[in-house]
C-alpha cells in the first residue's frame, strides 16, 4: 500500500514537472523570456525532478543567459572573474574553459557579439593550464585550444599546436607501425579538419589544393590503421570523399583505397560547408542545375544570401513537395528582410508556417509575418492566415498565440469590437490585457480600459517592463477624465521608474495637473523633492523644479529645497538666471553667486547676472563692489541694460559720498533715452544730491526740470517721484526765500491730490 502511494506520488510530480517544462519550452519559443525564467526557477525548486527534465531546464537556463543585455553583461563579467582567478587547478581551468567555449559557440551562432569576450576568457584559462606530462591532459588542452581558435575562424595556429604536440608526445618512430596510439589518431584527425578549414577559407587555388591535399594525407594515415568497425571510420571515409570531390573540381585527382566509401551525400556536405564559410556564389554555381530537393533548398538559400531573393522564391515555388529542412526557409526569409524584399520574405514565411505550423520557431515566424502584413496594411489577409492556423493547431499554446496575432490584425484593421471578442476567451496575460485596453481606448471606453489595466497592475506576475507599459497607458486614460487617478498613476510611475528618461516628462505632466486644480503646497514640495533626488543634474528638470518651488507656501521649506541645488557642480548662466528670482534670502543669493558666478563675457545673460550681483552688493551696502560691477558693465562696447546699470552706478557713488561723481552719473543718465518714471527718478536723485550738498537753489532748479508739463496725466509709477520733487521744491524754496517756487509747487500738489 505504501509502495503504491509513493509510486503514485512520484508519477504525479513527474507529470506536473513535465507540464511545467512544456510551458517553459513554449514560452521560450515565443520569446517570452521573463515568464520563462520564472517557470524555470519554480521547476528548479522541485525535488526529485527527473534527470532528463533537469537537463532540459538547465539547457533553457543556459540559453536565457544571452537573452537580454543585462544577462549578457553579468555572464561576461563572471567569465572575466573566472579567468582572473589564480587558485584554479588544471582540471578546474579545463572545465571552465570548456563551458566558456561552448557558450561562446552558441552566442556566435545567435549573433551575440560578446561571444568574443567569452572566447578570450577561455584562452586565458588555457594559457594557465599545465599538462605535467600527462597525455590525456595534453589532448584536452589541445582540443580546447583548437576549438577556441576555430571559433574565431583561425585554422593556421591550431596546425602548429597539433604538429608540435605530435612531435613531443608521439615521435615519428611511434607512428611507423601498423598500430597507432589512440591519442595520435585523435590528433591526426584534428589536424586534417584544420587543413580542411584552411582550404574552405582560402581564396587562392594553389593554397586550396595544398590544404585539401594535406588533409587527405592525414586522413589516409589514419585510414591505414583504423579498423572498419571503428565508429570513426565511416566519418573518415566521408571526409576523404569530400577532399577528393573538392580537388576534382579544382582539376586534380585524388586516388583513394578501395574500401573508402562515403557515408553521406558529398554534394550536400560540400554545400553545407560552403554555406557555413559564406561562399554563396560557389554554392550557386555548383547547384544551379541540381534536381534533388535537399540541394535545391540549399541553392535557394545561397541565392537569397547574395540578394537574389526573387529567384530564390521562384525556386521554392517550383518545389511542390514538403520541404524536409524548413530551417532553410527561415534563413531565406531573414535574408529577404535584410535586403528590404518584404514581399518575398512574406511569401517564404507563409510557406514555413504551412510546412511547420507548430515548430519551435513557428511563433517567431508568425510574428514576423504579422509585422510585414501590418506594414503592408494587409490586415484581412492576416486575420485569415492566423485564424486558420489557430483552428488547425493541436497545441493549446500555439492556438492561443495564433489567435492573439489574429486579434492584433483585427485591431490594426480598426475592428476593435471583434478584437476584444477574439481576446476575451484567451487566458489572462499581459499582452492580451494591454491589447484589450488599447481597443477600449479607441472605442472611447476609458473606464473599461482602466479597469483592464488596474487588473494588470494588481498582478504579481507582470515584469517591470510590462508594469511600466501598463502604467503609461493608464496615465493616458485617466489624464483627461479623471485627473486625481492620473496623479496617483503618475506618482506610482515616478516612485517605481524614477531613473527612466521619460519620468521627467511625467513629472511635468503631474505639475500641470497640480496647477490645473491648485493642489495643496505639500504636493508641490514632494514633487520638488523628487526632482532633487532623481534629476538634480539634468538641465531640463530645473524649470519643473522651480515651478514646484513656486507652489510651496512655507518659506523655510522653499529655502531648504533651493539649498539642495547647491549640490550641483555647476549651473549655466541661463540656469542661474532662472534660479535667482526664487531666492529670497540675501545670504542664499550670495551663496549661489559665490558658487556659480560665471566668468565675465559681454552677453545678455551674463550681463544680467552681473547686474543682479551688483544689486545684491548694493543692498548689502557693499557700494565699492557694486560700483566695480557697474563700471565693468558700462565700459563694454555694447552695453546691455544701460539705464539700470547707470542708476545703480550713481546710487553706489551716492552711498560712497562721492557726490560730484554721482551727480555726473545722473546727468549722463538724463542724456539717455528714458521713460517718464525713469526721468523723474533720475532728476529726484540729482536734486537730492544738490540738497545734501547745501545747494538749495540748484536743487530747486533741477527739481523743476523733472516736473512734466501736465503733471495730472502722469501714470502711477511716475506720480510718486513727481510728488517727491514738488515737496523737495517746497522745502528748499523756503531756504532760498523763493515764495513763487513754493506757491507754484503747492498749487501743483493740490491738483495731484
Amino acid at each position: 500500500m505504501k509502495l503504491s502511494l509513493s509510486c503514485f506520488f512520484l508519477i504525479l510530480v513527474s507529470g506536473l514537472a513535465a507540464a511545467d517544462l512544456q510551458t517553459a519550452e513554449q514560452l521560450l519559443a515565443s520569446g517570452e523570456f521573463e515568464q520563462c525564467k520564472r517557470v524555470l526557477d519554480e521547476l528548479l525548486k522541485t525535488e526529485k525532478l527527473p534527470e532528463e527534465q533537469m537537463a532540459g531546464v538547465l539547457a533553457m537556463k543556459e540559453y536565457l543567459l544571452g537573452a537580454d543585455p543585462a544577462g549578457i553583461a553579468r555572464t561576461v563579467k563572471q567569465a572575466r572573474q573566472t579567468a582572473a582567478h589564480s587558485g584554479w587547478l588544471t582540471a578546474d581551468r579545463l572545465k571552465h574553459a570548456a563551458i566558456l567555449i561552448r557558450r561562446a559557440e552558441e552566442w556566435k551562432m545567435r549573433g551575440i557579439p560578446e561571444y568574443q569576450e567569452l572566447s578570450d576568457a577561455a584562452a586565458d584559462l588555457l594559457k594557465q593550464a599545465r599538462d605535467n606530462g600527462n597525455t590525456e591532459t595534453v589532448l584536452k588542452i589541445v582540443f580546447l585550444q583548437t576549438r577556441n581558435h576555430n571559433l574565431n575562424g583561425e585554422y593556421q595556429e591550431p596546425q602548429k599546436i597539433i604538429q608540435e604536440t605530435l612531435r613531443l608526445y608521439y615521435p615519428a618512430k611511434r607512428l611507423q607501425g601498423k598500430k597507432l596510439p589512440d591519442g595520435a589518431i585523435q590528433l591526426l584527425l584534428l589536424a586534417a579538419e584544420q587543413f580542411i578549414g584552411s582550404g574552405i577559407q582560402a581564396r587562392e587555388e594553389r593554397v586550396k589544393v595544398n590544404a585539401f591535399s594535406e588533409a587527405a594525407n592525414y586522413l589516409l594515415r589514419v585510414a591505414k590503421v583504423l579498423p572498419p568497425n571503428d565508429p570513426r571510420f565511416q566519418e573518415l571515409c566521408s571526409r576523404l570523399h569530400y577532399c577528393r570531390e573538392t580537388l576534382r573540381l579544382l582539376g586534380y585527382r585524388l586516388e583513394l583505397p578501395a574500401g573508402i566509401r562515403p557515408g553521406s551525400a558529398v554534394k550536400t556536405a560540400m554545400a553545407d560547408d560552403m554555406l557555413r564559410a559564406g561562399r554563396y556564389q560557389d554554392v550557386v554555381l555548383a547547384l544551379e542545375n541540381a534536381a534533388a530537393p535537399e540541394l535545391k533548398i540549399r541553392y535557394a538559400a545561397a541565392l537569397a544570401a547574395i540578394g537574389r531573393t526573387d529567384k530564390a522564391t521562384a525556386v521554392l515555388a517550383e518545389e511542390k513537395n514538403r520541404i524536409r529542412e524548413p530551417h532553410f526557409l527561415l534563413k531565406i526569409a531573414g535574408n529577404a528582410l535584410a535586403g528590404g524584399q518584404k514581399e518575398h520574405a512574406l511569401h517564404v514565411l507563409k510557406r514555413y508556417l504551412a510546412e511547420v505550423p507548430e515548430g519551435p520557431d513557428s511563433i517567431r515566424a508568425a510574428r514576423t509575418c504579422a509585422g510585414i502584413l501590418f506594414e503592408q496594411k494587409k490586415y484581412d489577409e492576416g486575420i485569415g492566415i492566423f485564424t486558420r492556423l489557430a483552428e488547425s493547431a493541436r497545441d493549446d499554446r500555439a492556438k492561443e498565440q495564433f489567435r492573439f496575432i489574429a486579434a492584433r490584425c483585427m485591431y490594426q484593421a480598426k475592428e476593435y469590437r471583434k478584437c476584444i471578442a477574439a481576446l476575451e476567451p484567451l487566458p489572462a496575460g499581459f499582452d492580451r490585457s494591454l491589447l484589450i485596453a488599447q481597443a477600449k481606448i479607441n472605442l472611447d471606453d476609458l473606464n473599461g480600459a482602466r479597469r483592464e489595466l488596474d487588473g494588470v497592475l494588481k498582478r504579481q506576475t507582470v515584469s517591470g517592463d510590462e508594469r511600466c507599459r501598463a502604467l503609461k497607458l493608464a496615465i493616458s486614460c485617466a489624464a483627461g477624465p479623471a485627473p486625481p487617478d492620473a496623479e496617483e498613476y503618475i506618482n506610482i510611475f515616478l516612485r517605481e521608474y524614477a531613473e527612466m528618461s521619460e519620468s521627467l516628462d511625467y513629472a511635468g505632466l503631474l505639475l500641470t495637473l497640480y496647477e490645473r486644480r491648485k493642489a495643496p503646497s505639500g504636493k508641490y514640495r514632494r514633487l520638488a523633492s523628487w526632482c532633487i533626488a532623481h534629476r538634480l543634474h539634468v538641465p531640463e528638470a530645473l524649470p519643473v523644479f522651480l515651478k514646484c518651488i513656486g507652489g510651496v507656501a512655507d518659506e523655510k521649506q522653499k529655502e531648504q529645497l533651493l539649498r539642495a541645488l547647491l549640490k550641483r557642480p555647476s549651473l549655466s548662466p541661463r540656469e542661474l538666471s532662472l534660479v535667482m528670482p526664487y531666492l529670497r534670502s540675501p545670504k542664499l543669493k550670495q551663496e549661489f553667486f559665490s558658487r556659480y558666478k560665471p566668468e565675465f563675457d559681454n552677453t545678455p545673460e551674463i550681463c544680467a547676472l552681473y547686474h543682479q550681483l551688483a544689486r545684491l552688493e548694493f543692498e548689502q551696502k557693499g557700494y565699492e563692489a557694486a560700483l566695480a560691477y557697474c563700471t565693468l558693465l558700462l565700459k563694454q562696447e555694447e552695453v546691455f541694460h544701460y539705464n539700470d546699470c547707470k542708476f545703480l552706478q550713481a546710487a553706489s557713488l551716492d552711498g560712497l559720498k562721492r557726490d560730484a561723481e554721482a551727480r555726473q552719473a545722473y546727468q549722463e543718465l538724463l542724456l539717455a533715452e528714458l521713460t517718464g518714471p525713469e526721468k523723474a527718478r533720475a532728476v529726484l536723485a540729482l536734486a537730492r544730491s544738490w540738497e545734501r550738498s547745501g545747494e538749495a537753489k540748484k536743487a530747486v532748479a533741477v527739481a523743476w526740470s523733472g516736473i512734466p508739463v501736465n503733471p495730472g496725466n502722469c501714470g502711477k509709477e511716475e506720480i510718486i517721484p513727481v510728488k517727491q520733487l514738488l515737496h523737495l521744491i517746497v522745502d528748499n524754496s523756503e531756504k532760498i526765500s523763493s515764495q513763487a517756487d513754493r506757491e507754484d509747487a503747492r498749487e501743483i500738489l493740490g491738483t495731484l491730490r
